[in-house]
């Protein structure tokens, strides 16, 4: 593999496929991306002690999520096979990764964001949560992973600005997943102060930031459910 060269986008940095010999086509599902996240964490680890998963790699994760969740009214979007295409990620980006340790790897393509549209790298890392990963011959790691909200965000501004039809599908999945963690905490803070503060903290910054997702009659409904929330909780 030759060398990979890193373009800037609006902040973010990826490998040039002009300039990078065998530049990897779009082709990685979430089995895919797990796989690289494998071959990251047993060739050089010490990328995952501090960079923070984003981008469609992480968009694929949070959909995979949604889709064990199995709930009735938070599903993964059904898209079609073109777009299923689309949603395919080609390289793995990572917020808070130092250049210098960014092509450690020379098997994976490694994608590092600078500044992004509306958050920077220090949104991210800031926001970051863990997510376990865990294979099939009993190998478990962690790695984190850009808050959801956040991700939504970003996909949200990315697809009014630069005009690319995959930032519209993953806006699509964080906003199916944010509005269904929304409903889970809300069902779960009745009876668990800690949960009570992260729906509050939660519910606030959509209203904030997506407000839009309030327009769901099914996250209404769902909210609006848990009346032993203390006043106006279950209220938007």
């Amino acid at each position: 593999m030759g060398r990979r060269v890193f373009l800037c986008c609006d902040g973010l940095l990826f490998p040039s496929e002009t300039l990078l010999v065998n530049a990897p086509p779009r082709t990685l599902d979430w089995l895919g991306v797990k796989g690289q996240l494998r071959t990251i964490h047993e060739t050089a680890p010490q990328i995952l002690v501090e960079a923070v998963l984003i981008g469609g790699a992480a968009c694929l994760a949070y959909r995979a999520l949604l889709d064990a969740t199995e709930d009735p009214d938070f599903r993964s979007p059904i898209f079609s096979p073109a777009e299923e295409v689309i949603l395919l990620s080609k390289d793995i980006d990572f917020a808070n990764l130092d250049a210098s340790v960014a092509d450690l790897v020379k098997s994976v393509p490694i994608g590092r964001l600078q500044f992004g549209v509306p958050l920077g790298s220090d949104d991210f890392r800031d926001g970051s949560r863990p997510l376990q990963l865990s294979y099939e011959d009993g190998l478990v790691f962690s790695i984190s992973i850009a808050d959801p909200l956040d991700l939504y965000r970003e996909k949200d501004a990315a697809a009014v600005k630069l005009g690319r039809p995959q930032d519209r599908l993953h806006r699509a999945i964080l906003a199916e997943f944010v509005k269904w963690e929304l409903a889970s905490l809300a069902a779960q803070a009745e009876s668990d102060p800690i949960r009570l503060a992260d729906y509050g903290k939660l519910r606030s910054r959509c209203r904030d930031y997506a407000p839009e997702l309030f327009q769901d009659p099914s996250l209404l409904r769902r909210l609006a459910a848990n009346s032993g929330l203390p006043t106006g909780f279950g209220k938007v």
